[in-house]
């Protein structure tokens, strides 16, 4: 399979997982469904065009091949005429779409890589409460809440209702696997780097996580007035 074919299958399977999503189940199933649904389809989305899917059964064919016996040949040598080597413009093209690619992923690879170092870094440098579902990572360096695995990042200065209502939405988080879906997700990302379709599952994906979130914290009854005020003060201070 060439580069190109591959890059217009995928873009076909990704597009048409997406435009089923959009009609008929955005909206329609749980928020969990979603995010399988997403998460599931953008590594389907990839893989399936490197996959060989034979509609039918292969059938073999027998073909007798005749013996040809080549003639004597005499023992002049004929020495050809240096012909001017043309440039191959296909294969220079593809050779150097090849390294663009490569440079691309590859650096996409190392700032995933060095983002995830830096949470780990903030932990290790957080003052760590343990509980039962999940440990608990208060900093100065947070600008903003967040979840990691099980662990929630907290800055000191939230305290009060905010405080109980940020906690039990970063822990919705961790109790619905949210980490392993956006570092799979992220992960294809940094590969597919070219296919616009898997960005736009990747940014669905979160924003089904944070509805999913948002609706756990109010089913446990805290105000929704309360909560929309504390939301928008954590977008936009």
């Amino acid at each position: 399979m060439s580069a190109v074919q591959y890059i217009l299958e995928s873009l076909v399977c990704c597009a048409l997982f997406l435009a089923l999503y959009k009609l008929v189940l955005e909206g329609r199933v749980s928020h969990r469904a979603s995010c399988l649904y997403l998460v599931l389809t953008t590594l389907l989305g990839v893989a399936i065009p490197i996959m060989e899917l034979p509609l039918y059964p292969a059938e073999t064919i027998y073909v007798e091949i005749p013996v040809v016996v080549a003639p004597e040949q005499s023992a002049v040598a004929v020495t050809a005429p240096d012909v001017p080597q043309s440039i191959d413009w296909s294969k220079l093209f593809g050779s150097v779409a090849l390294v663009v690619y490569l440079v691309i992923a590859g650096f996409n690879l190392i700032r995933f890589s060095w983002r995830i170092y830096q949470i780990q870094r903030l932990r290790k440098q957080s003052r760590l409460t343990f509980y039962e579902a999940y440990d608990l990572a208060e900093s100065v360096q947070v600008r903003e809440p967040f979840s990691f695995w099980r662990t929630i990042f907290l800055n000191f200065s939230i305290q009060g209702i905010e405080r109980e209502q940020i906690v039990a939405h970063e822990a919705s988080h961790i109790r619905h696997h949210h980490t392993t879906e956006r570092l799979i997700v992220e992960f294809v990302r940094c590969v597919v780097w070219f296919n616009p379709f898997v960005w736009i599952m990747g940014n669905m994906l979160i924003q089904v996580q944070e509805w999913e979130a948002d609706s756990d914290v109010l089913s446990e009854g805290y105000d929704v007035q309360e909560y929309r005020k504390i939301i928008f003060r954590q977008l936009f201070g």
